[in-house]
């Protein structure tokens, strides 16, 4: 114990900070939390002496010195690794004490680098470390002293465990949670060309505000090359290993692999590993020998997608399940492409890549999902990203005059001259088709608009094959596409087939399009807008009678409308503007002229940035760029 003007901690000469009546003993912060630990049956009230100055706040260094070791919390089989719960003196709060015993330099060397590494790390799921050391007063070979924040609620592990016994599993929001903050945490290291090489429930660190952090990062690998497949040594915990990774164990315990190098991508031996977590956490139950490929890929996937089929969560839980979980390395999302799939727009899907072609006859690479186009053959539709990638998606549920939309992983397909009624959605990951709510009135050629969480279709032509002025509408759960019915709408002024619909702002327009009187086909001028419910007919009119019109909302007025059908099959490449708070005619847009003629009866169109996208149904995607008033096309093959 100190003096009277001094802390009266154990082996303490700091300077006192207060008073804790529970014994009237002076102390400084750092020993009134390691007294409160020695006298828990005690109430504490510390009582400060004096207002703290400027230069109370100023850290001095972390040493061994300046350590307070509370209590082993964890040592490896060997003894050459110890965890501890530990103070530092004059900082609040506990801390985690990594004490690390090296034989040698290049030992010692490697502990030196997990700190580099983990120095570098600036991101809320990932433990911060405070300091490393050398403890100098350590004659046998090196003392290696990591300081990182402390988790107050253990680990995974340990709460996995305790929510077993009281049969108490994570809600699918706090599972989804976890899931985002640690996939945003990964892909900040893949981000970092940084590795892990040991994840599993016991280095995920729950904070006291139920959050997970990131801890032990002892066999990371930083580099170029960690993203790429190549040869490195097996590191791990056998439980949690990739399936290439266990083939390689087991290899080392027969005496068939001496060096204990495997050829593997770190980064998805990693996913796989954090996947193998995540089904841990959502079982409550150690994942059993689904890593071991002894008989073969395909019977250990149809196990791993058995296990995850029997989890109590949602489809898209386990959906993501699935993409960690690929036995196939090649076939596995690494992490920056699952953090792409779990943050979509609502309606323009984001996904980095796939890995199958959707008919899964094919393999293809998909990035940023920005539009879909129905084809007019048969069973065929067209899929656009953002880096000018175009992929044919096949599928016998696309029927021909269909209308479709983009959400997450899935494309919707309604309608179509077979199945008039019909709504499918086609998963883009797997290929499968999974029919949905039919709508109440048969509808080919009409057009479609999301807006506002709802799925409108409008018109078209009927099962008796008359053009059709109705509409209807679904608003969607997207966890649960099935979960609601399709609602009739306000009916259109016109029976319309093939117009274009767009949201502009609170309102909806539809534009153009054919309408049948008698046994004729009349091309239209008219715009209907749709706004408090109610669908009136604006005074403008397009500058000629079109079908079939790309569409782009240039602000809250105006729209550039692009091409379309004319009288006697006519198609056109001519662009005009639209100002829907002027009476006066469409006016002519010659810039963008620069685009092929082609007949947009998709109406599928998007912008990005100063780069604006029409797909076409023949042809391909067009693509107006109007900073430099250029145009091209990316073809159909």
């Amino acid at each position: 114990m100190g003096g009277r003007n001094t802390c009266q901690g154990k082996q303490c000469k700091e300077e006192p900070y207060g008073t804790c009546k529970c014994k009237s003993i002076l102390l400084c912060a750092s020993c009134f939390e390691v007294h409160k630990h020695d006298f828990p049956h005690l109430v504490h009230n510390f009582i400060l002496l004096k207002e703290p100055s400027p230069n109370d706040n100023e850290e001095q260094p972390i040493t061994w010195k300046s350590l307070i070791l509370l209590k082993r919390i964890y040592q490896s089989p060997e003894g050459s690794t110890e965890v501890h719960e530990a103070m530092v003196k004059n900082r609040p709060g506990k801390f985690a004490v990594k004490i690390m015993f090296c034989r040698g330099d290049k030992e010692l060397k490697k502990k030196q680098r997990e700190f580099e590494l983990q120095m570098e790390l600036v991101h809320p799921s990932i433990c911060e470390c405070k300091a490393a050391f050398l403890d100098e007063t350590h004659t046998s070979g090196y003392k290696y002293v990591i300081v990182m924040e402390f988790s107050e609620n253990g680990d995974i592990e340990e709460e996995i465990e305790k929510r077993k016994l009281r049969r108490a599993p994570w809600s699918e929001n706090e599972l989804k949670m976890h899931m985002k903050q640690l996939i945003d945490a990964f892909a900040y290291m893949q981000d970092n060309n940084l590795t892990h090489g040991d994840i599993k429930p016991k280095n995920l660190l729950l904070t006291s505000d139920g959050k997970i952090k990131i801890g032990d990062f002892g066999e990371s690998k930083q580099s170029m090359q960690a993203l790429v497949t190549r040869t490195y040594q097996v590191t791990g915990t056998v439980i949690y290993f990739s399936p290439v990774l266990f083939s390689a164990y087991l290899d080392i315990i027969i005496g068939k692999n001496p060096t204990g190098d495997v050829r593997h991508n770190p980064i998805k031996s990693d996913v796989f590993s954090l996947g193998l977590s995540f089904l841990h956490m959502a079982t409550l139950t150690k994942p059993s020998d689904l890593n071991n490929w002894e008989k073969g890929e395909d019977l250990l996937q149809q196990k791993i997608e058995k296990t995850i089929m029997k989890i109590p969560y949602s489809e898209s839980v386990k959906n993501f399940l699935n993409l960690m979980l690929k036995v196939n390395e090649s076939k596995r999302y690494d992490f920056k492409q699952l953090k792409d799939y779990m943050n979509p727009p609502i309606v323009e899907r984001t996904v980095s890549e796939y890995n199958s072609r959707i008919a899964r006859q094919m393999s293809v690479r998909i990035l940023d999902f920005k539009g879909i186009s129905i084809s007019q053959t048969q069973g065929k539709a067209y899929i656009y990203d953002g880096n000018s990638k175009l992929v044919t998606l096949t599928n016998n549920k696309i029927q021909s005059s269909a209308r479709a939309f983009l959400m997450r992983d899935s494309a919707f397909v309604t309608g179509g001259l077979k199945g008039s009624t019909s709504v499918y959605k086609i998963n883009l990951i797997t290929g499968s088709a999974t029919k949905l709510n039919d709508m109440n009135e048969g509808r080919s050629w009409h057009s479609i608009v999301v807006y506002d969480e709802t799925v409108i279709v409008l018109g078209g032509r009927g099962e008796n094959k008359e053009t059709i002025a109705s509409t209807e509408y679904f608003s969607f759960n997207i966890e649960d596409m099935n979960s609601g019915q399709w609602i009739q709408g306000e009916s259109l002024n016109c029976s319309r087939e093939n117009a274009t619909a767009i949201s502009l702002g609170k309102m909806i327009l539809i534009i153009g399009g054919s309408s049948k009187h008698g046994n004729k086909m009349e091309m239209l001028d008219s715009i209907e807008k749709y706004e408090n419910g109610k669908w009136t007919v604006l005074e403008t009119k397009l500058a000629k009678p079109t079908s079939g019109i790309g569409a782009i909302s240039l602000d809250e007025n105006r729209i550039l409308l692009v091409g379309g059908s004319r009288e006697k099959g006519l198609v056109t490449n001519e662009a005009f503007l639209l100002d829907i708070n002027s009476s006066e005619a469409t006016q002519p847009f010659p810039e963008a002229n620069l685009l092929e003629p082609d007949y947009f009866a998709s109406h599928c169109t998007f912008k990005i940035l100063t780069k604006m996208y029409f797909m076409g149904s023949l042809i391909g995607c067009h693509k107006f760029d109007e900073k430099n008033a250029q145009g091209e096309v990316t073809r159909y093959k």
